[in-house]
Formats: structure tokens, C-alpha cells, sequence
């Protein structure tokens, strides 16, 4: 099953929604990032500083300027906090006994998207 979004998805996203995204991300070592920009392949976060920078193993690219490769948790935590998510609690819990759908990241993205 797909893990996290693809950087072409990000190119769904509109001015806007790419802006909301920027502001509810907050980067976390071990965060993987782009730029819609060519330049800035996909890269990890090593580390990130005050001023709005991250570091992605041998430069510091602003924030202003690169966005998550989000992953499946993060989806959730967003819908989560955007109070969307009771339709997937049961998805979740019961998965356990049963496989989540191949589709379920892209799922996720999806509602994602609209609530950006």
C-alpha cells in the first residue's frame, strides 16, 4: 500500500491550498519535502531553524518554498485537527482485521485537497 503522496499530487494543489498546507506543516526531522520548483528534489529533513529554514542534507531551503510529502499519519492528523475525521475512525480501527483499501492514501489526499 502507498505510504505518502507522490510530488506530482502537490501540483494539485492551488496557490491557496499550497499556502494553508505551508502553515500547518511544521518539519520535523526524518520529514520528507519538495519544491514545486525543479531545483529541490525530495529530500529529508535534517533539521530546521528559526528563521523559516530547513536543512535537506546540503542546503537550507526556505519553507516559504518547499512542502511535505505527506504521509498517511500526517493525513490523519490534519483531517483530525480540521474535524474531519470520524469517517475514517472506523476505516482504522478496523483495519486490523481487514486491509485498508490500496487506494487509501490517495483517499486521504483527496479530502485533504477540500479541506485546504
Amino acid at each position: 500500500m502507498k505510504q505518502r503522496i507522490e510530488a506530482s499530487q502537490l501540483q494539485e494543489l492551488t496557490p491557496e491550498q499550497q499556502e494553508k498546507l505551508r502553515a500547518w506543516w511544521k518539519p520535523r526531522q526524518g520529514d520528507l519535502f519538495t519544491s514545486l520548483d525543479s531545483s529541490v528534489r525530495v529530500k529529508y529533513v535534517i533539521d530546521v531553524d528559526k528563521e523559516g529554514y530547513i536543512y535537506g542534507g546540503r542546503d537550507w531551503h526556505p519553507k516559504s518554498e518547499c512542502l511535505p510529502l505527506l504521509n498517511i499519519g500526517q493525513m490523519l492528523q490534519l483531517i483530525d485537527e480540521s474535524g474531519f475525521y470520524a469517517r475514517y475512525q472506523y476505516m482504522v480501527g478496523h483495519s486490523r482485521n481487514s486491509c485498508l483499501p490500496s487506494d487509501f492514501c490517495d483517499q486521504l489526499w483527496n479530502d485533504v485537497r477540500e479541506i485546504l
